[in-house]
């Protein structure tokens, strides 16, 4: 059998094209089910000795309380929202701060950044979880084998 080919505007590719919609809609469907449900989203996750607690706003490291700023946990909170993704200045400044980039502003997430490396890294000069990708901005990098997240139904 030979094989068949869609080419834009096909009958083919416009049943691939209503078929990945299709899948998107169903997936989003069922992401907004969950969340309304209350399981859409972590409420404590776990890296090594790091316990951060997304519904009352706590982060224990060991037996210890790490005291946050708000503007630290909100950070620490959006990137582990975003683990994995690289998320920019610009979009942290909108998210986070709650304002659009000027000129200096990447200045203020370096210093933040700095500080919340000192309060939860093991070794804030060779940081494994709050990871820079130079120029861009950042990523939450949890190492697959200690990463734990865990669900609380209501």
């Amino acid at each position: 059998m030979g094989q068949t080919r869609a080419s834009y505007g096909s009958p083919t590719s416009s049943l691939v094209v209503g078929s990945i919609g299709l899948l998107r809609w169903a997936i989003t469907a069922e992401v907004l089910a969950a969340v309304e449900l209350g399981l859409g989203e972590p409420e404590t996750v776990q890296v090594g000795d790091l316990l951060l607690d997304l519904r009352t706003r706590r982060v224990m490291r060991g037996d210890e309380e790490v005291c946050l700023t708000r503007l630290e946990f909100d950070l620490l909170a959006y990137l582990v929202r975003s683990a994995g993704r690289v998320v920019g200045y610009d979009e942290l400044l909108r998210e986070v701060w709650g304002y659009d980039y000027t000129a200096g502003s990447q200045e203020t997430i370096k210093s933040c950044v700095k500080r919340l490396r000192w309060k939860i890294e093991p070794d804030p000069a060779q940081p494994r979880y709050l990871v820079t990708v130079r120029g861009v901005g950042y990523r939450w990098a949890i190492p697959s084998t200690s990463a734990r997240f865990q669900l609380e139904t209501k």
